[in-house]
């Protein structure tokens, strides 16, 4: 009965770390916390693959039409006992998190037996800051070139908040 955390399950292969955990050990596991790392505004971006890999459209549902009108573009899914009973999704938490906040990151990480870190920069090599000229991210940028990149002060944050 272990709680596993899986930071940056909206990419490509946390999303695939994700789906096998729940699919291979979802019995054994008291909990998936899958988190979705954004960096300054949250946004809804890669929820739509997570969403997939874990199997949640698999369910009976119903998909609007792209040229019907804006209220009816939608789509819904419910859960279908027959389908996707193997599947454990009620042991999926979904949760956001800024990886660059040490108080986020170190509220996630409470009482978690494992932490598997998926969570990049998504702008590749390039600071964020540089890549979407953010004034506030690009003086961190300058000042410390290390800090503010996901793959640095997000797993320091995580080691952090795993030790209190």
């Amino acid at each position: 009965n272990k709680r596993v955390l899986v930071l940056g399950s909206n990419g490509r292969l946390g999303s695939m770390i994700v789906r096998h955990l729940l699919r291979t050990h979802g019995a054994d596991l008291k909990e998936v916390v899958a988190a979705v790392h954004y960096v300054g505004q949250a946004t809804t971006r890669g929820y739509g693959r997570l969403s997939y890999e874990v199997g949640a459209e698999d369910g009976i549902g119903t998909i609007g039409a792209a040229w019907a009108p804006e209220d009816e573009r939608n789509a819904s899914f419910e859960f279908d006992p027959e389908t996707m009973a193997g599947y454990h999704l009620n042991k999926l938490r979904l949760v956001e998190v800024e990886l660059l906040d040490p108080v986020q990151v170190s509220t996630i990480t409470e009482d978690v037996d494992a932490i598997i870190y998926c969570a990049t920069d998504f702008e590749g090599n390039r600071p964020r800051a540089v890549a979407s000229l953010n004034a506030a991210f690009l003086f961190r940028a300058v000042a410390n070139p290390a800090k503010g990149r996901v793959e640095i002060e997000g797993v320091r944050n995580c080691l952090e908040g795993l030790v209190g």
